[in-house]
């Protein structure tokens, strides 16, 4: 009996530790390449409330490296404004972790000084990644960051 019980914890013990390998050993690197919509929460920063989305465009340059584009909608609802802007960005993996950091290269209207959208991010699946946005403003002003989800399938900027 208590072989049994013994060789039966083995089994058990055996199956948790298998199933607790990471998730990120399914996800291919080449399977992050590619088109993926993002949203972060809405936020408050620098004296106004925003929401961002947008898309992103991943091309992997190394073994965890992927030079990227993001094309990003900011829509600040008390002034009744949209600011569209573009910046270059490497993304760098760890495991099961993606952290993206940008570079203004162009901002719409113009008069705004817009802060880099970056992210630290967890890859759930090939076509999906969740995580944190960077805000710059949030940080000053004592705010929480915003949670980000990005997808695939999902709509992207005409």
């Amino acid at each position: 009996m208590r072989a049994q019980s013994a060789l039966t914890l083995a089994a058990v013990s055996a199956l948790i530790l298998i199933g607790a390998s990471p998730a990120f050993a399914e996800v291919d690197g080449d399977a992050l390449e590619g088109r993926w919509a993002f949203e972060a929460e809405a936020f408050f920063a620098f004296g106004v409330t925003q929401e961002i989305g947008g898309e992103l465009e991943m091309t992997r340059t190394g073994e965890n490296t992927y030079s990227c584009h993001l094309r990003v909608l900011d829509h600040i609802p008390e002034e009744d404004v949209v600011i569209r802007t573009e910046q270059a960005c490497v993304a760098t993996r760890d495991g099961d972790a993606l952290v993206i950091e940008s570079v203004v290269l162009s901002v719409d209207p113009p008069m705004y000084n817009y802060v880099p959208d970056n992210f630290t991010l967890t890859i759930v699946s090939a076509s999906r990644m969740e995580g944190i946005m960077h805000a710059g403003g949030n940080e000053e002003a004592g705010e929480p960051e915003p949670e980000a989800v990005f997808t695939r399938g999902g709509a992207l900027l005409s």
